[in-house]
Protein backbone atom coordinates (compact mmCIF):
# COMPACT_ATOMS: atom_id res chain seq x y z
CA UNK A 1 0.00 0.00 0.00
CA UNK A 2 1.41 3.60 -0.60
CA UNK A 3 0.59 6.33 1.27
CA UNK A 4 -1.84 8.97 1.00
CA UNK A 5 -2.80 10.58 -2.21
CA UNK A 6 -1.40 14.25 -2.74
CA UNK A 7 -3.47 17.16 -3.82
CA UNK A 8 -1.31 17.56 -6.94
CA UNK A 9 -2.24 13.37 -8.05
CA UNK A 10 -6.20 14.71 -7.07
CA UNK A 11 -5.22 17.87 -9.61
CA UNK A 12 -3.68 15.01 -12.18
CA UNK A 13 -6.49 12.57 -11.95
CA UNK A 14 -9.03 15.08 -12.89
CA UNK A 15 -7.04 16.40 -15.73
CA UNK A 16 -6.45 12.88 -17.14
CA UNK A 17 -10.25 12.76 -16.46
CA UNK A 18 -11.08 15.69 -18.49
CA UNK A 19 -8.11 15.14 -21.29
CA UNK A 20 -10.57 12.02 -22.00
CA UNK A 21 -13.62 13.81 -21.95
CA UNK A 22 -12.39 16.76 -24.57
CA UNK A 23 -11.30 13.40 -26.80
CA UNK A 24 -14.73 11.65 -27.00
CA UNK A 25 -18.04 12.31 -26.99
CA UNK A 26 -19.20 9.29 -24.92
CA UNK A 27 -16.94 8.15 -21.97
CA UNK A 28 -16.79 5.34 -20.02
CA UNK A 29 -14.34 4.93 -17.46
CA UNK A 30 -12.79 2.15 -15.56
CA UNK A 31 -10.89 4.09 -12.86
CA UNK A 32 -8.51 1.70 -10.79
CA UNK A 33 -7.58 2.67 -7.15
CA UNK A 34 -5.11 1.99 -4.79
CA UNK A 35 -6.05 1.25 -1.61
CA UNK A 36 -3.90 4.21 0.19
CA UNK A 37 -5.22 6.29 -2.56
CA UNK A 38 -8.40 7.58 -0.82
CA UNK A 39 -9.37 11.42 -1.19
CA UNK A 40 -9.10 13.23 1.92
CA UNK A 41 -12.47 15.91 2.88
CA UNK A 42 -10.30 18.71 1.30
CA UNK A 43 -9.12 16.65 -1.80
CA UNK A 44 -12.86 15.70 -2.20
CA UNK A 45 -13.94 19.57 -2.80
CA UNK A 46 -10.85 19.73 -5.31
CA UNK A 47 -12.67 17.23 -7.17
CA UNK A 48 -16.33 18.34 -6.65
CA UNK A 49 -15.34 21.83 -7.26
CA UNK A 50 -13.36 20.74 -10.57
CA UNK A 51 -16.56 18.84 -12.03
CA UNK A 52 -18.98 21.50 -10.97
CA UNK A 53 -16.55 24.11 -13.12
CA UNK A 54 -16.69 22.04 -16.13
CA UNK A 55 -20.13 20.76 -17.16
CA UNK A 56 -19.27 21.17 -21.16
CA UNK A 57 -16.37 18.24 -19.83
CA UNK A 58 -18.51 16.12 -17.35
CA UNK A 59 -21.60 16.12 -19.64
CA UNK A 60 -20.11 13.59 -21.74
CA UNK A 61 -19.41 11.03 -18.68
CA UNK A 62 -21.67 8.24 -19.11
CA UNK A 63 -20.28 5.71 -16.32
CA UNK A 64 -17.46 5.59 -14.38
CA UNK A 65 -16.19 2.53 -12.91
CA UNK A 66 -13.79 2.54 -9.70
CA UNK A 67 -11.73 -1.04 -9.33
CA UNK A 68 -10.94 -1.03 -5.85
CA UNK A 69 -8.86 -4.45 -5.29
CA UNK A 70 -9.68 -4.49 -1.46
CA UNK A 71 -13.11 -3.53 -1.42
CA UNK A 72 -14.15 -1.72 1.59
CA UNK A 73 -16.78 0.54 3.12
CA UNK A 74 -14.17 2.80 3.10
CA UNK A 75 -14.23 2.94 -0.68
CA UNK A 76 -17.78 3.07 -0.99
CA UNK A 77 -18.38 6.10 1.96
CA UNK A 78 -16.07 7.74 0.28
CA UNK A 79 -17.36 8.01 -3.57
CA UNK A 80 -20.88 8.69 -1.08
CA UNK A 81 -19.35 11.77 0.39
CA UNK A 82 -18.41 12.95 -3.42
CA UNK A 83 -21.80 12.78 -4.51
CA UNK A 84 -22.90 14.86 -0.95
CA UNK A 85 -20.90 17.39 -2.40
CA UNK A 86 -21.87 17.52 -6.22
CA UNK A 87 -24.65 16.41 -8.11
CA UNK A 88 -23.49 14.29 -10.75
CA UNK A 89 -25.43 13.35 -14.55
CA UNK A 90 -23.31 10.07 -14.45
CA UNK A 91 -23.86 6.66 -12.76
CA UNK A 92 -20.45 5.45 -10.44
CA UNK A 93 -19.97 1.62 -8.87
CA UNK A 94 -17.07 0.28 -6.95
CA UNK A 95 -16.32 -2.99 -8.30
CA UNK A 96 -13.04 -5.13 -7.16
CA UNK A 97 -11.99 -5.86 -10.39
CA UNK A 98 -11.92 -4.68 -14.07
CA UNK A 99 -13.85 -8.20 -14.54
CA UNK A 100 -16.96 -7.00 -12.83
CA UNK A 101 -16.75 -2.77 -14.03
CA UNK A 102 -17.41 -4.12 -17.90
CA UNK A 103 -20.07 -6.09 -17.85
CA UNK A 104 -21.69 -3.14 -15.69
CA UNK A 105 -20.52 -0.77 -18.18
CA UNK A 106 -21.96 -2.79 -20.93
CA UNK A 107 -25.61 -2.35 -19.22
CA UNK A 108 -25.06 0.89 -19.24
CA UNK A 109 -24.87 1.33 -22.96
CA UNK A 110 -20.66 0.83 -23.54
CA UNK A 111 -20.34 -0.88 -27.02
CA UNK A 112 -17.15 -3.18 -27.37
CA UNK A 113 -15.14 -0.43 -28.92
CA UNK A 114 -16.09 1.85 -25.26
CA UNK A 115 -15.45 -1.00 -22.96
CA UNK A 116 -11.68 -1.16 -24.46
CA UNK A 117 -11.10 2.57 -24.61
CA UNK A 118 -12.66 2.54 -20.84
CA UNK A 119 -10.07 -0.63 -19.83
CA UNK A 120 -7.17 1.21 -21.94
CA UNK A 121 -7.70 4.55 -20.11
CA UNK A 122 -7.73 2.37 -17.26
CA UNK A 123 -4.29 2.22 -16.79
CA UNK A 124 -3.43 5.84 -18.19
CA UNK A 125 -5.15 7.17 -15.35
CA UNK A 126 -3.94 5.26 -12.84
CA UNK A 127 -0.29 6.10 -14.18
CA UNK A 128 -0.66 9.73 -14.31
CA UNK A 129 -2.42 10.29 -11.45
CA UNK A 130 -2.72 7.47 -8.17
CA UNK A 131 -0.14 5.46 -9.35
CA UNK A 132 1.49 3.54 -6.59
CA UNK A 133 4.72 5.13 -5.30
CA UNK A 134 7.88 2.44 -6.66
Amino acid sequence: MRGPVTDEEIRAYMDAVFALCRKRERVYAVVLVDEGSFPNAAQRRIVASAITDHPELTDRIVAIAYVVPKLSSVARGILTAINWLVRKSWEETVTVSAVEAVPWLRERGAAAPDLAHAVENANQLFRHSLAPAS
